[in-house]
């Protein structure tokens, strides 16, 4: 299904907002900064995003103590998983006062389409399905592809596999991941095993868990963080559509080892500033046979001698991964 385009009235309207929250934040930030002494501030000491809040973000420091700071406004789009400098003021709260390199950043679209990050320095991507909602190829294919070009480690959780069918498409799916050694987990927060293999993997990693909503991210953190307050929200009957059921994106840390960002679901993951090239580097499959294609400039869609269309005819890229491939290739021209 395609966008749904936005009217000018619509545009206009939302820029104004954006404007109005935009002007509200750097008056706050404004307003932070006169608050504080400079000569009543500590020293500079490093800290790590946990939260953002519009003009203030939660900062924990070495001890993994959290404090409210407000963000210098010539710091922008901080997100959990930053790491910054900080100084505490003698209430304990403090200011951010430089925003240090990210290794990577995970982006989705804004209101006007331009990325927004959600989430920094993550090391591991946590691709969550489930047989409802509806499960998009499209979208996991995506998810993987990003983790291929962002040098995150992948893993795919099939989550509520106790509703799963016996006869249905998700089991040839997994099995092209598989094949494909894309670590895969079936689970169910039923099913203890399955969780504690979760966790396993969870260690050591700072991880975030993506997916449409409704597949039941929230509920599997809560299986083996039972003590934060992640709140939990049904499918809704009519739509067939998860409710969200996180109003922002934290970082955790997990009692058995390890960091993970939990963020609102994506239903539509877009991947930024891509070129046909780098899609195909993004499907490891297809990676070795990007320069064989009798032309340079081939779409890989409809070219005689394309590489890609020959590995497909001979059975060395499943329809599945074919079609994704294909359906991306056509939104990237």
């Amino acid at each position: 299904m395609g966008k749904r385009k936005l009217t000018d009235q619509q545009k206009k309207r939302i820029q104004i907002i954006q404007e109005r929250r935009i002007k509200k934040a750097e008056k706050v930030a404004e307003q932070a900064e006169q608050m504080f002494d400079e000569s009543q501030l500590g020293m500079e000491e490093k800290g790590l995003v946990v939260a953002r809040h519009g003009a203030s973000v939660d900062v924990e420091d070495d001890n993994h103590k959290p404090h409210f700071c407000y963000i210098r406004q010539n710091i922008h789009n901080l997100v959990p998983g930053d790491r910054v400098l900080w100084r505490a003021s003698e209430t304990n709260n403090g200011i951010v006062t430089a925003h240090l390199p990210r290794n990577t950043v995970l982006e989705r679209p804004n209101f006007h389409g331009y990325p927004k990050p959600i989430a920094a320095n993550v090391t591991q991507m946590i691709i969550v399905f489930a047989p409802k909602p509806e499960p998009s190829a499209d979208l996991i294919n995506k998810y993987l592809v990003a983790a291929e070009l962002l040098h995150i480690k992948p893993l795919i959780i099939l989550n509520k596999k106790d509703l799963l069918p016996a006869k249905h498409p998700i089991h040839q799916w997994l099995t092209i991941y598989r094949t494909l050694n894309y670590p895969v987990i079936e689970a169910s927060i039923k099913d203890e095993s399955s969780v504690r293999q979760i966790q396993q993997e969870l260690k050591n990693q700072t991880s975030i868990f993506l997916g449409q909503s409704g597949v039941g991210k929230s509920s599997l953190v809560s299986a083996f963080m039972p003590k934060n307050d992640i709140k939990i929200g049904a499918l809704s009957e009519a739509t067939g559509f998860g409710k969200h059921t996180t109003s922002t994106a934290r970082l955790y840390h997990i009692p058995t080892g390890g960091d993970l960002i939990d963020s609102p679901g994506v239903r539509n993951f877009t991947l930024w500033d891509i070129t046909p090239i780098e899609l195909l580097k993004g499907f490891i499959e297809c990676k070795p046979y990007i320069s064989q294609c009798k032309f340079n400039d081939c779409t890989h869609l409809h070219e005689p001698d394309c590489a890609i269309t020959q590995l497909y005819e001979n059975k060395e890229i499943s329809d599945m991964r074919f079609a994704s491939l294909q359906t991306i290739l056509r939104s990237l021209l």
